[in-house]
């Protein structure tokens, strides 16, 4: 509102202005305008990015904050209990390495990390070791993290003896100077490096659920993880990322996308860009809180995360149909996701020969996931897919 009160104000002045003056400054006068007024609008608009990291900063406690002032908050860094959770974390990033868990933790939000199994000794001493002969292994979306699916992890604990994994992808769960520099290909080097970990050969059985960008993810690395030879028993793929909306009106959004970026800012929360966060789909006041728990969201997102994401989706779509038939795939697709094109995504694995797909799910009142506000239905679903495996 101040910003269209200070352009009205301006265009006024500027108006008042060129109607006293002499014709041949009128051009001139015009020209000068627009650059001042161009010039004041990219300003206004690094002030606003500067604005939106400080604020975003401030809202969760991160890895490697301890000698920030944190008043507002309840943690303490030198309290027994803090400093085992941070271990344990430190453990779960480095594969058993404390040292290199620490260095890949560093800015990362507490509640973001990524998740492992965890065994005690017999002196209670946490150490990151295999428990089980199975895993899965969930693989975020776009903008979130591991802590999304903090519920049906706890269910899928309980319930399995398996193995948990959940890895951070790289440039999420930090801050948004971290989130704006995202590229896809080097996420996927990082996922591969992941997967390629000796931690993983020593199960019999692993089943990968991947959800949104995180399911295409799985979908664009399948054969690099041919390559690995991994035990992979079940892909589950739930909304993968492909045939965006966005994407589909390419030319248009990567156009918008440039001019703001260039003439105003690099964060943004506008819908039209799919830029707004999750929770404001949200109509129902209990959803919401349990999304806002389990996001750990940015607030805002980027223009350069944006635009790798369209170019990811238009250039891995091709992968679909390169499936391999050894695998075993599950497609869970609500048929009215606001964000991909669920028909066509539905068409095109419907194609291959060894896929099942789940699309009488709906997401109920605007809920962006639907495993958390229809959570029992989506268990019993996973259930049903996992237990056989198991």
């Amino acid at each position: 509102m101040f910003l269209l009160i200070l352009v009205l104000l301006q265009l006024s002045l500027i108006f008042a202005i060129y109607n006293i003056l002499d014709d041949q400054y009128k051009n001139q006068f015009i020209i000068g305008s627009i650059i001042f007024c161009l010039l004041e609008i990219r300003l206004i608009g690094t002030f606003l990015d500067h604005e939106a990291e400080r604020v975003v900063n401030q809202l969760y406690e991160r890895h490697g904050d301890i000698d920030k002032n944190m008043s507002n908050t309840s943690y303490n860094p030198y309290d027994p209990e803090a400093q085992q959770y941070v271990y344990k974390k430190q453990l779960i990033a480095g594969f058993g390495n404390t040292q290199l868990g620490k260095e890949s933790l560093k800015g990362v939000i507490k509640s973001a990390e990524p998740v492992g199994p965890i065994v005690y000794n017999s002196s209670g001493i946490p150490t990151f070791a295999k428990k089980n002969n199975t895993a899965i292994v969930i693989i975020h979306g776009f903008t979130q993290s591991p802590n999304i699916f903090r519920d049906l992890i706890a269910h899928l604990e309980k319930t399995y003896n398996a193995d948990i994994h959940a890895p951070l992808l790289k440039y999420h769960g930090r801050d948004l100077r971290s989130f704006s520099q995202m590229n896809t290909e080097n996420i996927k080097s990082e996922l591969i490096k992941y997967f390629s970990h000796p931690h993983f050969k020593s199960y019999s059985k692993i089943i990968i659920i991947g959800h949104s960008f995180g399911a295409a993810l799985v979908t664009s690395l399948i054969p690099h993880l041919d390559h690995i030879k991994l035990p992979i028993k079940q892909l589950i793929l739930y909304a993968p990322a492909f045939y965006s909306f966005l994407a589909e009106s390419y030319t248009l959004n990567n156009t918008q996308l440039n001019l703001l970026s260039i003439f105003f800012r690099q964060y943004f929360n506008y819908a039209f860009l799919g830029g707004d966060w999750n929770a404001d789909r949200i109509s129902d006041v209990s959803t919401f809180y349990i999304f806002d728990e389990a996001d750990s969201s940015l607030r805002y997102n980027s223009t350069n995360a944006i635009r790798e994401l369209m170019n990811f989706d238009i250039n891995n779509r091709n992968m679909i149909a390169q499936i391999p038939s050894t695998y075993n795939v599950d497609l869970i697709m609500p048929k009215n996701d606001e964000r991909i094109n669920a028909s066509k995504i539905i068409s095109e694995f419907g194609k291959l020969p060894n896929v099942n797909i789940h699309s009488d799910e709906e997401i109920d009142q605007g809920t962006p996931n639907l495993h958390l506000k229809n959570s029992k239905a989506f268990y019993s679903l996973i259930d049903s897919i996992v237990r056989p495996i198991i």
